[in-house]
């Protein structure tokens, strides 16, 4: 997307190169710039400007530092009076605005510009509109910090300048999203096409987990999906009663590019993106239990991205902190956090009565891993770590699984529930 150029971005950059061998000797070399508005007018001062002889790895750095002429001046010195440029060096040339990049002049010297006594040469370039995509941070690559830093742009934590929105707006909607960093990341590992058909009536199910807790307790909320492998990113903002809970962190698994906004009580803002399989689970937020009240988290906005960084439908499913004061109505089984996991786990559940408890781990294809047998469980809710169901990753003869899918049922009384679970390694 090409972007009208306002203020110093975009600029017709105006370089002219003395070299002045009459007044100095070989050992010194000058270049000497003028940068210039697009209307033909001078640049203020303050633009930081970085001038290179790539050919002999020396480096100047500068300031545009004269307001009358827009000009700046980079002296290079070898004080062994050994030449520090010579015809066919490639001199360039960086122009930055608050790190941003707004102009870049390459130029190789030739033999006159060397042998002359006195030698100027005028160099006039029209930067392109059209920035380097993909390149927010300026340094004239792609790579996977400018997919973090359009994931903070998306969270609220960066405040993009036009140079910046033009750079990390990939799919030319004006802004930057989590889609944004979805295809920054695919020109990083240089991928083309996604390669899964997706069907119009994709959907994803988003669902914040229902927690017990109690006041002083730290707890944990799973952040899950279902349909993981059709997700590649996303936007979420969850809205929550601060005299109840103070959030302390969010995290999420090694695969996962996340930023999150904490800096409004009772708001999280959380962008994330990912090219591999997503899995179940998006992210934990962790907060800590200020009062014994039943104060509902809601998802406020979702939205999720697949792999070409388009829309999917999505159903969002709220729910609230439960106090752990109360007796459960029921038997559940919760999702076991983290998921995915290495080496270690927590399965959460809740108990309606006393009773024995067993909690049993099977493979992909139905192998026995590892029988947990807990004893005699009073009635209550086991979902802090405390109290969750802990699994080491072993199996009954003490060795580590190796990565993949597994199955975990507990089984209490007449109460039995399965549910899946990841190891990845």
């Amino acid at each position: 997307m090409k972007v009208k150029i306002i203020t110093f971005l975009g600029v017709i950059l105006a370089f002219n190169l003395m070299i002045a061998s009459l007044v100095f000797s070989d050992s010194v070399f000058i270049v000497m710039g003028t940068v210039k508005n697009p209307d033909g007018s001078l640049v203020n001062t303050g633009l930081q400007v970085t001038v290179t002889n790539e050919t002999r790895n020396l480096t100047v750095e500068t300031v545009v530092d004269n307001k009358e002429s827009g000009g700046f001046n980079a002296v290079f010195m070898d004080f062994e009076n050994k030449s520090v440029a010579e015809d066919g060096d490639t001199i360039k040339v960086i122009v930055k605005d608050n790190q941003a990049s707004i102009a870049t002049q390459t130029y190789k010297l030739t033999v006159d510009d060397i042998a002359k006594t006195r030698a100027i040469i005028s160099l006039t370039t029209s930067i392109s509109e059209e920035c380097f995509k993909g390149d927010i941070n300026g340094d004239n690559a792609v790579k996977s910090n400018d997919a973090i830093f359009a994931l903070r742009i998306s969270s609220d934590l960066l405040s993009p300048t036009p140079q910046q929105l033009c750079a990390g707006d990939m799919n030319g909607d004006g802004k930057i999203k989590s889609n944004d960093a979805i295809l920054i990341l695919r020109k990083v590992v240089g991928s083309g096409a996604p390669s899964k058909k997706f069907a119009k009536s994709d959907k994803v199910n988003i669902i914040l987990d229902k927690v017990y807790g109690k006041a002083g307790q730290n707890i944990t909320i799973p952040l899950n999906i279902d349909n993981g492998d059709l997700v590649s990113g996303g936007d979420f903002t969850i809205v929550y009663d601060q005299s109840s809970l103070r959030v302390t962190d969010i995290s999420s698994n090694d695969s996962v590019l996340l930023e999150s906004n904490l800096t409004e009580p009772g708001k999280l803002k959380i962008s994330f993106a990912c090219i591999s399989k997503l899995g179940s689970n998006i992210a934990n937020l962790h907060f800590t239990v200020l009062a014994d009240r039943l104060p509902p988290l809601l998802l406020q906005s979702a939205e999720l991205y697949r792999s070409d960084a388009l829309p999917i439908i999505v159903n969002t499913a709220n729910n609230r902190l439960r106090s752990e004061i109360t007796k459960p109505d029921n038997n559940l089984l919760f999702q076991n956090y983290p998921n995915p996991f290495n080496p270690e786990t927590w399965i959460p559940y809740q108990l309606n009565k006393g009773v024995d408890v067993v909690v049993k781990i099977y493979s992909l294809s139905g192998l026995l891993i590892r029988t947990l047998n807990l004893g005699y469980k009073s009635a209550g809710i086991y979902t802090s770590q405390d109290k969750a169901i802990y699994w080491d990753g072993k199996n009954e003869a003490g060795e580590r699984i190796a990565s993949g899918i597994y199955f975990y049922t507990i089984q209490a009384e007449d109460f039995v529930a399965t549910k899946r679970m990841v190891i990845a390694k």
